[in-house]
């Protein structure tokens, strides 16, 4: 059997369907690197979400130290709130001892006991 009789198509046909394979490949092959275009600008789209994301992580994990700050500094404001209030009605109990004393003293001198 030669090729001839192998393949039930004409030379001419067989050329149309060889360059038909051929176009087709080279369309399948545009079509990849439009793919791969895409995949590139996809890349680079996804590289720049990531990049966005990572400073946004930044920006969330400095504004967590500063109000873990903040509440410290709240916490050791209220515990001098709490120290400077103590002092004061321990002074303010003080002086209405003091004032209490005074007003016997001169109800003593005003009225002395015989």
């Amino acid at each position: 059997m030669s090729s001839g009789e192998d393949n039930p198509f004409s030379d001419s046909e067989n050329a149309h369907f060889s360059d038909s394979s051929k176009a087709g490949t080279s369309t399948d092959n545009h079509m990849t690197m439009e793919q791969l275009n895409v995949s590139t600008e996809d890349s680079k789209e996804t590289r720049q979400l990531k990049e966005l994301l990572l400073v946004h992580l930044d920006l969330i994990t400095q504004q967590q130290e500063l109000l873990l700050a903040k509440e410290r500094q709240v916490r050791t404001l209220k515990g001098e709130k709490e120290a400077v209030s103590s002092q004061f009605f321990t002074s303010l109990e003080i002086t209405f001892r003091l004032c209490e004393t005074c007003m016997k003293l001169v109800e003593f001198v005003k009225y002395p006991s015989v």
